[in-house]
């Protein structure tokens, strides 16, 4: 797996100074930036603290359900990898993480596949807390389900943005990847985790040690947009030493996938991460996986012979990809019972 430059800190960017002004020194850095590190903080993004104080409430409120009414959208009922993950369930690297999940996605109906093109069976619907009670707009469920997708709608319009910056970075049209994030595909695809970290230390047992809430990996799609209100976040740099990404009030922080990665022909960089689990303290955090269509075709970008000599050598070099086959096989590496 591959790790950033001796970085000591994680940069913030301003995102009004790069979209709307189009400061070049700005997309000069965070250029360099994506080739050496793999992560940045945005402020001034357009969603608004408010908003994002709402979507911490309603993913609190679902985890806080009874575990019985939790279940009832068990991932495991869903073909599409939809819905609540319980605590210690998904894997990664053949280790069990400590959080519970919730996976959301666009709201889009299933479409037929054969044994070639399986990896559509990942378009179709959510499965929804309380479904019974959707009908009543006034219901916490209604109004789960409401923000829910308005939270992926807001979030995607910036990944969108985000995208045209990652193209400019490169020395492409700043279009470069709108054929590919196309909500109008038959096939469009992104996800919506809501993750609970649990505090690990309980009362009647002796046992004081601590696991980590995720361990070291990389994260295998494009683009990922994270809200996180504690700290728990940390990024490894080329030296080994674990850099802190604690959240900062109104920010998000973004990191490279491994497929823009081949995308951007190994100049951008997807970098180890973890996060720490905690005796005492219960940590949410809510990422936005921004993926092209499934059946997109990811090729190394045609880039600059001057952007060429700086790639990264010391990776796997993959020549091409179909973006749906590699996000069905995470899932099934993740819940390898479903």
């Amino acid at each position: 797996m591959e790790t950033g430059g001796s970085f000591q800190s994680i940069p913030l960017f301003d995102v009004d100074e790069l979209f709307e002004k189009k400061s070049q020194s700005e997309i000069n850095r965070l250029r360099n930036v994506c080739h050496d590190i793999g992560f940045f903080y945005i402020t001034n993004h357009g969603i608004s603290k408010e908003f994002l104080a709402e979507t911490f409430y309603y993913t609190r409120w679902f985890f806080d359900l009874s575990l019985e009414e939790k279940e009832k959208t068990s991932i495991l009922l869903s073909p599409q990898y939809r819905g609540y993950g319980r605590y210690k369930q998904e894997m990664t690297l053949g280790k069990p993480d400590y959080k519970e999940t919730v996976d959301l996605g666009y709201e889009l109906n299933t479409i037929e596949f054969d044994e070639k093109t399986k990896y559509l069976k990942l378009q179709g619907p959510n499965q929804w807390p309380l479904s019974e009670d959707l009908n009543d707009i006034n219901s916490p469920a209604a109004k789960f389900k409401s923000h829910m997708l308005e939270y992926i709608s807001k979030v995607h319009h910036l990944s969108k943005k985000l995208l045209s910056l990652m193209a400019r970075c490169l020395g492409l049209s700043e279009n470069f990847f709108d054929p590919f994030f196309n909500l109008n595909s038959i096939d469009a695809f992104a996800m919506l985790r809501l993750l609970r970290y649990p505090a690990q230390l309980s009362s009647e047992s002796a046992d004081t040690s601590v696991e980590l809430g995720v361990g070291p990996h990389i994260d295998q799609g494009c683009l990922v947009i994270l809200l996180q209100d504690l700290p728990g976040l940390q990024v490894q740099n080329n030296k080994g030493e674990w850099i802190d990404a604690n959240p900062i009030e109104g920010t998000f922080v973004v990191n490279i996938g491994k497929m823009l990665q081949v995308w951007s022909n190994n100049y951008f960089v997807a970098t180890v991460h973890r996060v720490l689990g905690s005796k005492t303290v219960t940590r949410h955090s809510i990422p936005y996986f921004a993926e092209p269509s499934l059946s997109t075709v990811v090729l190394p970008a045609k880039i600059s012979d001057e952007l060429l000599k700086d790639c990264h050598q010391h990776v796997d070099k993959i020549e091409s990809a179909i973006y749906g086959e590699q996000m069905l096989a995470v899932f099934e590496r993740s819940f390898p019972k479903n």
